[in-house]
């Protein structure tokens, strides 16, 4: 059975993971969940808000809900989704829904957040580029929001160096928002990146979506990067969130006499660390040392086929092409890849792909 339809009605009247999940613990499946009785739901405890909201989303026509989900061209993940982001899954607040438009494998990969001002300084955009676009072509994937400004030379700066990158919206993804980076987002997905978001196909962009998509942008992430940002710019929040979830925080120093560089200088007071060249990342994103890298992947392997297997799956591949590049029979193959998917090693991205989870 289609379970997404019970996921983002939950989702849909405000219903949140730290609601639902002792829920889930409690009644086994969100099937259960959402079949159970009220006299069920008191007997857990659940206060009558929480089960008022409960009722409303099962008032929610499910039939309804999977015809409008329905997009050729997007993939939607639940929370208990395997190619659900695990380091947004273990954030404080993840999304019970994700829809991703373009390539999964990008969600994969180390990811690297950049984010900053609307209205940027011809020193926020050069240092953008000086810092991303070395990061981007080491195969990091670049986070962001979209938004003029910072956001747009972040993606465009992995776009410059082949890289992947990633855009969170505020809106659904089937309306690439800001209407003015139309053409930023289509690049995206053309490259190889992937544009999300929490909410539904046809969702128009509302002022108090940005804020909460910003805990997306941050969770997807080992680090957040903040270029420019005033002390009231939305970017500090994406910083508080990073905080908040024990990530890496970087900020770009900035001329002192400069409004703009007020937010990333009072997070550097704070503790951030300083960030003046992609070298001050590498180690926070584990690529300080390739060689250490490949040696934990060995270390780590149970058997010189799941070694043989980890090594090849840096980037996404085939089944038929890691038959091809290996010495191992078809059969092992399947056999390993089964193995390490159980063990939380690889990730399955659709269509017979894989990779190797960092």
């Amino acid at each position: 059975m289609n379970t997404v339809a019970y996921w983002l009605a939950f989702q849909s009247v405000g219903l949140g993971w730290q609601s639902l999940q002792p829920l889930l613990q409690h009644f086994g499946s969100i099937e259960s969940l959402w079949a159970s009785s009220n006299h069920d739901l008191r007997v857990t405890g659940a206060s009558p808000k929480l089960i008022a909201k409960i009722e409303a989303a099962r008032a929610r026509d499910v039939n309804q809900i999977n015809h409008q989900i329905e997009l050729p061209d997007t993939a939607v993940l639940t929370l208990d989704h395997p190619h659900y982001p695990a380091l947004l899954r273990e954030t404080a607040s993840p999304p019970l829904v994700l829809f991703v438009r373009g390539n999964l494998s990008a969600l994969s990969h180390r990811c690297l957040t950049v984010v900053g001002t609307r209205t940027p300084s011809s020193y926020g955009l050069r240092a953008v580029r000086l810092i991303t676009e070395p990061i981007a072509a080491d195969g990091v994937t670049i986070v962001s929001g979209l938004a003029y400004g910072i956001d747009a030379a972040a993606h465009q700066a992995a776009l410059a160096s082949r890289g992947a990158t990633v855009a969170v919206l505020g809106s659904g993804v089937d309306t690439i928002t800001p209407y003015g980076n139309h053409a930023l987002g289509l690049a995206i997905l053309e490259s190889g990146g992937a544009i999300i978001s929490e909410y539904p196909p046809g969702t128009e962009p509302q002022k108090h979506h940005f804020p909460q998509r910003n805990r997306i942008i941050s969770g997807l992430s080992r680090a957040t990067v903040i270029v420019e940002a005033g002390v009231k710019s939305g970017a500090l929040l994406t910083a508080r969130f990073a905080l908040d979830e024990n990530r890496e925080l970087f900020a770009v120093p900035g001329p002192i006499d400069q409004e703009k560089s007020a937010g990333p200088n009072n997070l550097l007071k704070l503790g951030a660390a300083p960030v003046t060249s992609a070298d001050d990342l590498r180690a926070a994103l584990g690529l300080d040392n390739h060689r250490l890298v490949t040696e934990t992947v060995e270390l780590r392997a149970d058997s010189p086929a799941e070694a043989a297997v980890l090594r090849l799956l840096a980037e996404p591949r085939h089944v038929d092409e890691l038959v091809a590049i290996s010495t191992l029979e078809t059969s092992v193959i399947n056999a390993t890849l089964s193995l390490l998917e159980m063990k939380g090693r690889v990730r399955h991205l659709g269509g017979m792909h894989y990779i190797r989870i960092p």
